[in-house]
């Protein structure tokens, strides 16, 4: 009767750690527990859990490579519309004109139509 009376006092939970420990360590831990008709199924499960991690991290590795490639493409969008830019601005007459003058160059937009020349 004093056995059923008995409450859990804090140094049975250092006790049944020791005891699981120790039954771990020698390897008696699935006796012990009683489930060794289980073995098979817990081995399944441990191998299920090890390709869900598996799977997990080759899914962040590869949303990480697709974030660093939309940053990349953002940046290459960029600088591909300020190329755009840049060349429809060079592509004007008076832009032209400008930069040669800046240059220094004596070349001018010519000032009258240019003469066709036929091959007799």
């Amino acid at each position: 009767m004093e056995e059923e009376a008995r409450k859990w006092r804090l140094q049975d939970l250092g006790r049944g750690i020791a005891s699981v420990s120790k039954a771990i360590v020698k390897g008696e831990l699935m006796k012990k527990l009683d489930v060794g008709q289980y073995f098979p199924h817990i081995l399944y499960i441990v191998f299920l859990l090890g390709c869900s991690i598996w799977y997990g991290i080759k899914f962040d590795q590869t949303m990480t490579r697709v974030e660093d490639n939309e940053k990349e493409l953002k940046e290459l969008e960029i600088r591909y519309s300020n190329r755009i830019f840049e060349q429809r601005s060079l592509n004007r007459r008076t832009t032209v004109a400008a930069q040669l003058e800046l240059l220094g160059s004596e070349i001018q937009e010519p000032a009258k139509a240019a003469t066709i020349l036929k091959k007799e």
